[in-house]
C-alpha cells in the first residue's frame, strides 16, 4: 500500500506522461487512452486537485473530438464540472454539465443515463433535468 505522499508523487508522474499525448499514445489505444485519463481524473479528484481535473478533462475532449469518437465523453464533462463547481466557477460548470446530459441523451444508454443522473443529482444537490430546462432558459434570454 502507497502511503499518500507515496500516491501524490505516482500520480504526478503519470500525469506528466499524458501532457505529451505521443508519448504513450500508439495506433489503436484511443479508448485505452480514454479510460486511464478517467483513472488518472478520478484519482486527482482524491486529492482535490481541481485544476488538474480541468486539465486532464480538456484533454479527454479535445482527443475524443480529434479521434471523431465519445467514448467516456459524459465522464470528462461531468467531472470537469464537478471540478468547476468546487473552485466555484459557476458558469463553467453549467456548461459542462449542460455537455454531460448532451453527451448522455445522444448515445440513448438509459442505465447510463440514470446512473449518472443519480450522481449529479447527488453530488450538486439539483433535479438535474429542472438543471438543464433552467439552462435553456437563460441561454434563450
Amino acid at each position: 500500500m502507497l502511503s499518500v505522499d507515496d500516491h501524490g508523487v505516482l500520480l504526478d508522474k503519470l500525469t506528466a506522461m499524458f501532457s505529451d499525448q505521443q508519448s504513450i499514445m500508439t495506433a489503436g489505444n484511443d479508448m485505452i487512452f480514454s479510460v486511464l485519463l478517467v483513472r488518472l481524473i478520478k484519482a486527482h479528484a482524491w486529492h482535490k486537485n481541481y485544476p488538474k481535473i480541468i486539465e486532464l478533462c480538456e484533454l479527454g475532449i479535445t482527443t475524443n473530438v480529434d479521434f471523431k469518437q465519445y467514448y467516456l465523453l459524459e465522464n470528462f464533462f461531468y467531472y470537469k464540472a464537478l471540478a468547476h463547481f468546487y473552485l466555484e466557477q459557476y458558469i463553467k460548470y453549467e456548461e459542462s454539465l449542460f455537455r454531460c446530459y448532451c453527451v448522455l441523451h445522444m448515445e440513448g444508454n438509459r442505465i447510463k443515463i440514470q446512473r449518472f443522473t443519480e450522481w449529479i443529482e447527488k453530488d450538486f444537490n439539483i433535479v438535474f433535468h429542472t438543471f438543464i430546462m433552467k439552462y435553456l432558459q437563460k441561454q434563450i434570454n
